[in-house]
């Protein structure tokens, strides 16, 4: 069935941008995240160059693109296709705020008729990729280690427009209470059993695909010693550090 989105309420060049489905949403659950560090991306339908004009106005940022969906989920045929065997998609909604992605409540049925409940995060440009598949493949690593510490993950991909470049992580919904913090005592008993149960599979510290702390990469190369690795991912956020906090290169050096 045919599910794709044109959005003619929108004004130029927003009418350009299509998706492959409609998805129900309501502009009180719309969200537009802060996203000043993400990747400005022009916006066109992906089947041809945008036209190139000496006075072309700057392409939007992912906020300016945000405001101007009115709450319509920017969602994909890959997301479907990433789904559990047997599911029915029913609905998206953006569900909470992210600073770096757009976070959204995905509602299917399972063949038994049950409904089924997802989590779903898009992201944008060249960190896009970066961030979800790192979420992706370390949580595949810590679910298989201790499932009952973080939601099951179900897919990573790429959206099937072309433009802008459009990413996605899928995962287990949980209900949490945001209001009070856990228990501290039996959070740190489970980080701890997850620690002691973890076995690297070279031997070494590290891993096997980039992770981030944000919207930044980490510095997560294999390394024999734990000192080295953790040195080493050390200097990496200083670097980060000293891009637009040039005086403080002095102090990293005599500190590592």
């Amino acid at each position: 069935m045919s599910l794709e989105v044109i959005l003619t309420q929108l004004p130029q060049p927003l009418t350009e941008l299509q998706f492959e489905h409609t998805y129900e949403a309501s502009p009180k659950d719309a969200h537009a995240p802060s996203l000043e560090h993400a990747d400005k991306v022009p916006v066109h339908n992906g089947h041809q160059r945008p036209p190139e004009h000496k006075n072309e106005a700057p392409p939007m940022t992912i906020k300016q693109i945000l405001a101007q969906l009115s709450g319509v989920f920017p969602t994909d045929e890959a997301v479907v296709e990433a789904l559990p065997a047997g599911s029915t998609f029913v609905s998206i909604k953006h569900f909470g705020t992210s600073a770096w992605t757009i976070t959204g409540r995905l509602i299917t049925l399972d063949q038994d008729g049950s409904e089924k409940i997802y989590f779903l995060k898009v992201a944008y440009g060249e960190t896009g990729p970066v961030m979800l598949n790192g979420e992706f493949e370390s949580s595949k690593t810590i679910y298989s280690t201790m499932s009952n510490f973080i939601p099951e993950p179900f897919g990573f991909g790429k959206y099937k427009i072309q433009s802008p470049p459009t990413y996605f992580y899928l995962s287990e919904f949980i209900e949490m209470d945001v209001t009070t913090a856990p228990d501290p005592g039996d959070f740190c008993h489970k980080l701890a059993t997850l620690h002691k149960l973890s076995k690297s599979p070279t031997g070494k510290f590290g891993f096997h695909t980039k992770t981030c702390d944000g919207d930044r990469a980490q510095v997560v190369n294999w390394q024999d010693s734990w000192a080295v690795f953790y040195r080493n991912l050390f200097l990496g956020v200083c670097e980060l550090d000293i891009k637009p906090n040039g005086e403080y290169q002095r102090a990293i050096q005599q500190v590592a």
